[in-house]
């Protein structure tokens, strides 16, 4: 846990105008006379729709987020705000984390930018303080939401730098995204596969220093009827041969049965070399699906070739 030692106090005072029964209570620091200018650190702001911003925050740390919707008591956040403190547990990330269902999905793998790949920790939350000295809490899931919820106080998009510093360097850390080379005696090839991100990957194969194939191997959810996935187009009009691989369907649930088609979408090492910040490619049928594959894979996958090619080269010597 990371905090930012500051030696005030804290009282809880209405949030809202008025004394009345369930007024909710917000958390207030120093009696509203915490020295803001002085805390450390960059501001923030809320800048999503004020009808959602209650999906972002909590007032109360000790409550769970449906018993504290009232979006006024958050309009403070959309002025600024700045961090107190990272890792804090609130009675939500409890409740999330214990739960034997929603614990499965506290940890998740994200790409920022369409680029690097990161491991964000949902199971903890930030304390922040605005302007007026209301203390509030984040209750982020994914890290898509920061950019689309927050802000520099300025306006410009937060940086990879500004989310680690909301979240905290221990709940936000860079993947190593290391392409797994194998070599197989039998058809003496090196095969390369990247590591897999939201049910796709990148493989294929080097025989004596030349690419035999290069595949990005995706499943793909549908819901009551099948995709019926056969064809797919890259972003310059380009298509690219599909390969059917393997079905499932899982109803476990029989009012949504999940339709599960496994598909290879060929593609060449051009491709790649030209597509090196990542790049989108629909895959589509009687539905469709855009696949969105982030730089590191595709550096990953290439470096991985390389690799490959130069001990193809030793083993021959």
């Amino acid at each position: 846990m990371t905090k930012i030692s500051i030696s005030f106090g804290f009282v809880i005072l209405l949030g809202l105008s008025g004394c009345g029964a369930g007024a909710p209570q917000v958390q207030k620091m120093d009696n509203g006379k915490c020295s803001y200018g002085e805390i450390k650190g960059k501001e923030y702001k809320y800048k999503g729709k004020p009808e959602y911003i209650s999906n972002t925050f909590l007032y109360n740390p000790n409550l769970r987020p449906y018993q504290q919707v009232d979006n006024r008591v958050y309009e403070p956040l959309t002025k600024g705000f700045k961090v107190l403190e990272t890792g804090f547990t609130t009675a939500e990330n409890r409740y999330f984390n214990q739960s034997p269902i929603l614990s499965i999905l506290r940890y998740s793998k994200d790409s920022i930018d369409n680029n690097d790949i990161y491991i964000f920790d949902s199971g903890v939350s930030t304390k922040i303080i605005s302007r007026d000295c209301n203390v509030f809490y984040t209750q982020i899931k994914h890290i898509d939401e920061f950019r689309q919820s927050l802000s520099n106080i300025d306006g410009s998009e937060l940086s990879i730098d500004d989310i680690i510093n909301i979240v905290g360097s221990k709940n936000l850390k860079k993947l190593d995204f290391t392409a797994l080379i194998k070599y197989d005696r039998f058809e003496k090839t090196y095969k390369i596969r990247t590591p897999e991100l939201y049910s796709f990957f990148i493989r294929g194969s080097v025989k004596n220093k030349r690419t035999l194939y290069v595949q990005l191997y995706a499943s793909l959810d549908f819901f009551k009827k099948w995709g019926f996935i056969d064809k797919s187009i890259d972003t310059d009009g380009k298509k690219h041969t599909v390969v059917k691989i393997t079905t499932d369907t899982d109803c476990s649930d029989p009012n949504n049965c999940i339709l599960t088609e496994t598909i290879g979408i060929s593609l060449s090492i051009d491709f790649l070399e030209k597509n090196k910040k990542g790049f989108e490619i629909k895959a589509y049928g009687s539905k469709e699906q855009i696949i969105k594959v982030p730089g590191a894979m595709v550096r990953s996958f290439l470096a991985g070739v390389e690799q490959a090619k130069k001990l193809t080269k030793h083993r021959n010597e």
